[in-house]
């Protein structure tokens, strides 16, 4: 409970308490209560303009409607807004599956999606992880694990070399034409 006169930084102080409270202990809720719903207004909008994930908040009783944000942090305002995320991630991984060339199905619902993580993409990830484990802390063995890191880089030396030798070319006509005092 945080009391005192007016000017006396109590908003200010409640604001810092909940910031830390969410950072210490991310797996906990808190619940804030106040005399007004002015109170809990001013509160609220100093707590939006911090970092705290605005999908962990939610504005309560009847001044939610005389809070002035661009956003609706009411109950059915954050229920769109959790509507609206599943399909922008969703889409995410309709994405990820067609450039995997997979169907964009598992982007149906949110279990294709987690079944699609599970079975295509942590196995991914596995087998990314134990080669870069074989290619060696200082990247040795990479170009055996993947064979087009080699090229690649083949490639680009080649690039160079080529570079190189259009330079030198250029550098040996120069060099070999007479200059205008020569020939008078």
């Amino acid at each position: 409970m945080v009391v005192g006169p007016p000017g006396t930084g109590k908003t200010d102080t409640a604001v810092q308490i909940v910031n830390l409270l969410y950072h210490n202990f991310p797996n906990e809720r808190t619940l804030l209560v106040a005399h007004s719903n002015q109170a809990l207004n001013d509160l609220f909008e100093k707590i939006v303009a911090l970092d705290i994930d605005e999908r962990y908040l939610l504005r309560l009783g009847r001044g939610e409607r005389l809070l002035e944000m661009d956003k609706d942090f009411s109950k059915w305002g954050r229920v769109n807004h959790m509507l609206l995320r599943r399909i922008e991630c969703l889409d995410k991984v309709g994405r990820l599956a067609t450039s995997l060339g997979l169907s964009s199905d598992v982007a149906y619902s949110c279990e294709t999606a987690a079944h699609f993580y599970l079975y295509h993409i942590v196995s991914r990830i596995e087998e990314y992880r134990l080669n870069l484990t074989k290619a060696g802390a200082d990247g040795s063995n990479l170009a055996s694990i993947w064979p087009k890191v080699q090229r690649a880089h083949e490639k680009e030396i080649r690039k160079h070399a080529a570079e190189r030798e259009r330079r030198r070319r250029a550098r040996g006509i120069k060099d070999n034409q007479p200059t205008i005092e020569e020939i008078i």
